[in-house]
């Protein structure tokens, strides 16, 4: 009688990944059902191991953890490197990971080595929120490549951008969902990068700190946005009611976000600063005016109020969506909440990486 050491491995290889294929709401908090078949025995541990099943998504959490994954892809054949949903955190506050951007150098390093034409949802969070211009803040992340098939895009405390030399076609063509958080200063062309590195995001969500420079970064941008949709709404209305298209009036506004999008969530982060420590008082005054300042430019550009903590859930038809959200305006709190509130924007960031891993996009969280 034969056994299944007598299937050759590529032939098991194709049975063992049929097994793993449409598993229905898997769970990425969970071990791929790849790496839970290669325990079975050694020839199901090779197999799934030599394409890559066992690390079909992953959650690397630590930067000793993504030293021995980086260690791990290097060891692997470039077909045994497809992965198909991918989390990357560091979230301990050590000063010298800030300083070397450790956790990003590698982050970077395991996004060249993997399979990049696999990936379809990525998840990065760094320690210290993204501050750009600042020279001892994490950098921003540069693609190493393309990722023609990433859909859904989750990061916080970082920023990403494709190489200068590299703008010839979008790095990544069919990104439609991304949220880019913890940011103290947003870049000053922040609309004009994502429109060049992803053209097709249909839904955005930015977290911003409402300080001074932040608003004037973007808050001629959010305007031009948000009178840009009205119109096109208006126009759509007119042609609906049979009206001639030609003989509309042109757009008085073009908006400089990427072309498709429809949704742009804007999520408030606070400025944590130390009231206890009396001996910078005039430091946080300063600190306070200046979020103040930030505060009251965005607020003009409020579309309509936020009306409740416990309103989480957005509809996902796209016909129903707002096209400009904003959230609670949260300018400044105690450092005291800073480690707890951290961790609890991690834990949020995880769980939403893990709703679209498992295809339950309706459950994603665009609104805290």
């Amino acid at each position: 009688m034969s056994t299944i050491a007598a299937i050759p491995p590529e032939i098991l290889s194709i049975i063992l990944e049929l097994s793993c294929t449409d598993r229905a709401h898997a769970v990425a908090s969970e071990r791929p059902l790849g790496f839970t078949l290669g325990l079975v025995c050694k020839s199901f541990r090779r197999a799934t191991q030599s394409c890559g099943l066992d690390i079909r998504y992953a959650y690397v959490c630590t930067v000793e953890k993504m030293r021995l994954f980086l260690a791990l892809l290097e060891k692997r054949s470039w077909y045994a490197r497809r992965v198909w949903s991918l989390m990357l955190a560091e979230s301990e506050m050590i000063v010298q990971n800030i300083i070397a951007n450790t956790a990003l150098d590698l982050v970077a390093q395991i996004l060249a080595l993997i399979d990049s034409s696999s990936l379809r949802v990525l998840g990065i969070f760094t320690a210290f929120p993204y501050y750009a211009g600042a020279g001892t803040a994490p950098a921003t992340l540069i693609l190493p490549t393309r990722f023609p098939s990433l859909t859904d895009l989750f990061i916080s405390g970082t920023y990403i951008d494709n190489p200068e030399s590299s703008n010839l076609s979008p790095f990544l063509p069919n990104l439609t969902r991304a949220q880019i958080l913890r940011m103290t200063v947003p870049p000053e062309h922040l609309p004009e990068d994502l429109a060049r590195l992803a053209p097709n995001i249909v839904r955005l969500k930015l977290g911003i700190q409402a300080n001074a420079i932040s608003a004037t970064h973007l808050a001629v941008p959010l305007g031009e946005y948000r009178v840009a949709m009205m119109e096109r709404e208006n126009r759509l209305d007119a042609i609906e009611a049979g009206e001639d298209y030609q003989a509309l009036p042109p757009p008085s506004r073009i908006h400089t976000f990427p072309p498709n999008l429809r949704q742009l969530v804007v999520e408030f982060e606070p400025c944590y600063l130390p009231y206890h420590i009396k001996e910078g008082e005039a430091s946080i005054k300063t600190m306070i005016e200046s979020m103040d300042r930030g505060a009251s430019m965005f607020e003009r550009l409020r579309p309509s109020d936020y009306e409740s903590d416990d309103e989480d859930e957005m509809d996902d038809e796209e016909d129903s969506w707002e096209h400009l959200v904003y959230g609670k305006m949260h300018s400044h709190r105690s450092t005291e909440v800073l480690v707890e509130e951290e961790q609890e924007k991690l834990r949020n960031l995880v769980q939403n990486w893990e709703w679209s891993t498992a295809g339950l996009r309706l459950l994603v969280n665009w609104r805290k």
